[in-house]
């Protein structure tokens, strides 16, 4: 790679971006360009995002990114968030640096390829899907998971307090939709706190990616590429594994965690909402929102489900979804005598800004997050 300039593309974890970039600038390359698969984000507000340089002692350094979810941040804001922290990375001359923060894959390349041209020697990726991982060492050193050390535990503090939260329903019921839109909502509620919305979905996830092309027109190339990742991919056992493990690992990391769970295998006879394997991920969650399309007899056949692995008591929001391409609409004002919210919701189409469903659900949505029961423990010192 030495001279060369680099272009890197396609699914990968951040950390195998970091790992291709740093490697590729200690081997000499010329210029590191990464590209992406959604459309490129149009937002320049950058409140509620933030790029921090922490230090860790003896040349050792931590850098925090965070973007905020929706609307997606333009090119231009991007860099105006990120430059001034590598500029003083490069200043610094660190010896080790770890990269962690909620950022797209090519923040954590462009962090990566700046920290070796400082002179970074050792290069970490802590992660709440993969832990902690040696992604880059200048003297040849193994590459691969590794124990947090003290000093990043110290930068890096779990919450004294998490609350799961798992999303279920029937494919084709709006559930992802809900998901990204509640989480949006929660991102602003809860503006001091680590909060993560993780898709579940190990066979066709809805990957940011694809929701902003989807919003930006581009439906059926969004389609077309969902369609050919769900194609090349099926459930296994080491898939549903590792999604239980990525959920418990969560709690390491965040206060507050969205689960867009799986909606199951419904050309099964009979229906199979959670198959085998599945419930070790659905039983990480603490409470549950379901989004039932076909009303009662969708809430009772999730509850029999649910049931069978003592789980169907965790269910504290039944949402009755209706017409997806319809004026957004959430009602969620009534309440059972067990405790359970009940609601209904229309306009869960993909094509809105997740950002603008959080607005216009926005008071329900407060009802139905008093409703999960569970309050969370605010740090004063958010990571």
């Amino acid at each position: 790679m030495s001279g060369r300039s680099i272009c890197l593309c396609g699914k990968g974890a951040t950390w195998m971006y970091a790992h291709v970039a740093a490697t590729a600038r200690f081997a000499g390359a010329r210029s590191l360009q990464v590209r992406l698969a959604g459309a490129a984000g149009t937002s320049e507000d950058l409140e509620g995002s933030f790029c921090r340089l922490v230090p860790g002692g003896d040349d050792r350094w931590l850098i925090n990114v965070h973007l905020r979810p929706q609307p997606f941040l333009s090119p231009g804001a991007i860099e105006r968030l990120i430059a001034p922290v590598l500029e003083e990375l490069v200043r610094l001359c660190p010896r080790v640096v770890c990269l962690t923060g909620k950022a797209t894959v090519d923040v954590y390349a462009r962090c990566a390829w700046q920290a070796v041209t400082a002179g970074c020697q050792q290069l970490y990726c802590l992660t709440p899907t993969n832990g902690l991982l040696l992604v880059f060492s200048a003297s040849g050193e193994e590459l691969g998971d590794r124990i947090p050390p003290d000093w990043l535990r110290a930068l890096v503090p779990p919450p004294e307090k998490t609350l799961i939260i798992g999303i279920i329903g029937d494919p084709n019921s709006g559930k992802s939709v809900f998901a990204h839109a509640f989480y949006a909502y929660l991102v602003h509620r809860l503006k001091d706190q680590r909060l993560w919305l993780l898709d579940c979905d190990g066979q066709a996830p809805t990957a940011p990616w694809y929701l902003s092309l989807v919003q930006s027109g581009l439906v059926e190339q969004a389609q077309a590429m969902r369609e050919q990742i769900k194609r090349g991919r099926g459930w296994t056992p080491q898939m549903q594994e590792h999604i239980a493990q990525v959920v418990k690992r969560a709690r390491d990391f965040f206060e507050v965690i969205i689960t867009d769970l799986p909606g199951g295998d419904l050309s099964t006879d009979p229906p199979q909402r959670v198959p085998a394997g599945r419930e070790r991920f659905f039983a990480q969650t603490d409470v549950l929102v379901l989004l039932a399309r076909d009303g009662l007899r969708t809430e009772a056949a999730w509850r029999q489900a649910l049931a069978a692995h003592g789980l169907a008591q965790r269910i504290r929001v039944v949402l009755f979804s209706q017409d997806p391409d319809a004026e957004p609409k959430l009602v969620a004002d009534a309440t059972d005598q067990t405790g359970v919210c009940y609601g209904r919701i229309q306009g869960l189409n993909r094509s809105r800004p997740t950002w603008q469903l959080a607005e216009m659900y926005g008071e329900a949505f407060e009802r139905i997050w008093n409703a999960l029961g569970v309050s969370v423990v605010v740090r004063s010192d958010p990571a």
